[in-house]
Protein backbone atom coordinates (compact mmCIF):
# COMPACT_ATOMS: atom_id res chain seq x y z
CA UNK A 1 0.00 0.00 0.00
CA UNK A 2 1.43 3.47 -0.84
CA UNK A 3 2.04 5.94 1.86
CA UNK A 4 -0.61 8.63 1.99
CA UNK A 5 0.81 12.09 0.19
CA UNK A 6 -1.01 15.34 2.36
CA UNK A 7 0.19 18.99 1.11
CA UNK A 8 0.00 21.94 3.55
CA UNK A 9 -0.50 25.17 2.22
CA UNK A 10 -0.15 28.37 4.13
CA UNK A 11 0.04 31.86 3.06
CA UNK A 12 2.52 32.74 5.00
CA UNK A 13 6.02 31.58 6.79
CA UNK A 14 5.85 35.37 8.84
CA UNK A 15 3.22 34.21 10.84
CA UNK A 16 3.68 32.32 14.01
CA UNK A 17 -0.28 30.66 14.41
CA UNK A 18 0.54 29.76 10.52
CA UNK A 19 4.14 28.24 11.41
CA UNK A 20 2.56 26.20 14.49
CA UNK A 21 -0.76 24.65 11.88
CA UNK A 22 2.35 23.84 9.98
CA UNK A 23 3.91 22.04 12.33
CA UNK A 24 1.20 20.40 13.89
CA UNK A 25 0.00 19.40 10.20
CA UNK A 26 3.93 17.81 10.46
CA UNK A 27 3.78 15.86 13.49
CA UNK A 28 0.40 14.42 13.28
CA UNK A 29 1.06 13.11 9.82
CA UNK A 30 4.23 11.65 11.21
CA UNK A 31 2.15 9.99 13.73
CA UNK A 32 -0.22 8.77 11.25
CA UNK A 33 2.42 7.38 9.19
CA UNK A 34 1.94 9.43 5.95
CA UNK A 35 4.21 12.31 3.98
CA UNK A 36 3.62 15.29 4.56
CA UNK A 37 5.32 18.90 3.03
CA UNK A 38 4.15 21.91 3.74
CA UNK A 39 4.80 25.14 1.29
CA UNK A 40 4.37 28.72 1.99
CA UNK A 41 3.22 31.37 -0.45
CA UNK A 42 4.97 34.52 1.08
CA UNK A 43 1.51 35.92 0.97
CA UNK A 44 1.18 35.67 -3.24
CA UNK A 45 -1.70 34.19 -3.91
CA UNK A 46 -0.58 33.02 -7.48
CA UNK A 47 2.24 31.24 -6.16
CA UNK A 48 0.39 29.57 -3.65
CA UNK A 49 -1.87 28.13 -6.47
CA UNK A 50 0.99 27.42 -8.56
CA UNK A 51 2.71 25.47 -5.48
CA UNK A 52 -0.71 23.47 -5.45
CA UNK A 53 -0.58 22.57 -9.17
CA UNK A 54 2.73 21.47 -9.04
CA UNK A 55 1.79 19.33 -6.08
CA UNK A 56 -1.08 17.72 -7.84
CA UNK A 57 0.74 17.12 -10.81
CA UNK A 58 3.90 15.50 -9.67
CA UNK A 59 3.40 11.82 -9.66
CA UNK A 60 5.72 11.24 -6.86
CA UNK A 61 4.14 13.90 -3.81
CA UNK A 62 0.34 13.91 -5.34
CA UNK A 63 -1.74 14.52 -2.73
CA UNK A 64 -4.21 11.56 -2.13
CA UNK A 65 -7.26 11.78 -0.67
Amino acid sequence: MRKVNVVVSRITIDNDFQREQAAAAEQAGRRLGMDVSTVFADNDVVKQCQQLLNAIQDKNRRPQF
